[in-house]
């Protein structure tokens, strides 16, 4: 999988030739990481602010946590910022590397840079227009967010990251890709691609562009742009305004830039980030790795193994087939597993989360949260907060983790692992019982084993409440 850009990529590589030439490790991009930084540099040329206070006023690390970073046991995180005005270079390549060099310059950045604890990096380049004190210029926005950490991470597989060797020797510039460009005007233009890569540049307008067959690197500018990639792993960047992106054949890397965004990534494993407006994304065929942005999005993985990401905002998340990682983020998010067997995770908020059919885990997070498993032989874990929790069909393990949690039972031979007497609830669905109250129904179907209070309702139904030994304790927790 991979999420990077090829300019980030190309950054990387400047990163880890520095830290060879100083007998470092190299850093593996990370795509919670990537998707950190591609925010922040979005939501900086946005509010034309340069800073590492980012959206509401949250810390980096608050952003690396915020974007599914998993903070765990030894941890540290870091971040540089820069941004340069375009200088009419060849390429955006040289204005990476300018900006690299400068990094390099500052010795605050080129701690963070060649910091022997970090581990991991995310890089996100954005290009657009920036407020300096002297006027209004096209610019390139950088932030490189560094962490290390002792969980689980998921590396963008696009980059092959080389160990540093015992005595590096000194090693050639690269070279940057130079692309054969087009450029429109500041009206409504119609621009398409060839069969050679190529760089389109929209500039200002409601612009219609296509990429053609090779891979292409597409930038709508500002205006209600539409952007079709073609059949090579384009590159789509809508910029300011409402766009209509699609990413069509191959494996696209896709941002939406601000605006109300619709985009689709088509065929092929692709990378969409809707960045800040809400979004409308849909996946389409492939593994596609989508994050919402700072907004209200809507987000459908459609057919592959996907990971979805809402970010901030109130998101809709729906995963489709196959087996889906989906999380909310931060805000009162709705997340829907689909098929196959997912992972949903509700993160900051009061969420909703369905696994659907399959072998689902479903994880509250914070806040106030509704979890149903749907079928399927599901794990639920309600986190902190009031959570409900309803196994659904099939054979199902809840726990509801802190706070006073209600517990549904229907059917299956479902298993509750930290059910608190006098802080907990209980609801047992009428089709089992009828009309009995709590006494009748612990008198008829309840049990003490050594495992716990079984309950047997007969035909294959049976709820284990894990450690509790008091029958009778149990009354008034019954719902």
């Amino acid at each position: 999988m991979s999420i990077a850009t090829d300019l980030e990529r190309y950054m990387l590589e400047l990163i880890n030739e520095e830290r060879a030439a100083v007998g470092l490790h190299a850093l593996q991009l990370e795509t919670t990481l990537n998707t950190s930084a591609e925010l922040h540099s979005q939501w900086m040329l946005e509010e034309d602010i340069f800073s590492h206070t980012g959206v509401d006023g949250t810390s980096s690390h608050d952003r690396i946590v915020a974007a599914g970073f998993d903070i765990s046991g030894n941890w540290t995180t870091g971040e540089n910022v820069a941004v340069r005005s375009v200088t009419g270079h060849d390429s955006y390549y040289d204005e990476v590397l300018a900006l690299h060099e400068g990094l390099m310059d500052s010795p605050g950045h080129k701690a963070n840079i060649l910091h022997e604890d970090y581990q991991y990096v995310g890089i996100g380049i954005e290009i657009g227009d920036f407020d300096f004190a002297a006027g209004t210029y096209s610019s390139v926005m950088i932030t490189q967010n560094f962490a290390a950490t002792e969980g689980e991470v998921n590396i963008d597989t696009g980059v092959t990251a080389t160990p540093a060797e015992p005595e590096p020797q000194p090693e050639p510039e690269p070279e940057p890709v130079v692309l054969d460009t087009i450029t429109g005007t500041n009206g409504n233009d119609r621009l398409r691609g060839t069969d050679i890569a190529e760089q389109i540049n929209g500039r200002d307008g409601n612009d219609t562009i296509t990429g053609g067959g090779a891979a292409d690197m597409i930038y709508g500018g500002n205006g209600a742009d539409t952007l079709t990639g073609g059949s090579g792993n384009d590159t789509l960047a809508g910029g300011r305004g409402s766009d209509t992106i699609a990413g069509g054949n191959g494996a696209d890397t896709i941002n939406g830039g601000a605006g109300i965004d619709e985009i689709t990534g088509g065929n092929g494993s692709d990378s969409i980030i809707g960045a800040a407006g809400e979004d409308i994304i849909a996946g389409g065929s492939g593994a596609d790795t989508i994050s919402g942005g700072a907004h209200n999005d809507k987000i459908y993985g459609g057919n592959g193994k996907d990971v979805l990401t809402g970010n901030n905002g109130a998101d809709l998340l729906t995963g489709g087939r196959h087996d889906d990682k989906l999380n909310g983020g931060n805000g009162n998010d709705a997340l829907y597993g689909g098929s196959g067997a997912d992972l949903v995770v509700g993160g900051y908020g009061s969420d909703i989360l369905y696994g659907g059919s399959g072998t689902d885990a479903l994880y509250g997070g914070r806040g106030v949260d509704f979890l149903d498993g749907g079928t399927g032989k599901d794990s639920l874990y309600g986190g902190n907060g009031r959570d409900t929790l309803i196994g659904g069909n099939g054979n199902d393990t809840l726990n509801g983790g802190a706070g006073a949690d209600t517990f549904v039972f229907s059917s299956g031979n479902d298993v509750i692992e930290d059910f608190q007497l006098g802080l907990d609830t209980l609801e047992i669905e009428t089709n089992l019982t009828g009309d009995a109250n709590a006494t009748s129904i612990l008198n008829q179907y309840g049990e003490v084993t050594d495992e716990g209070i079984l309950l047997d309702f007969g035909g294959g139904d049976t709820l284990l409440l894990e450690g509790l030994t008091d029958l009778s304790a149990l009354v008034s927790d019954l719902g």
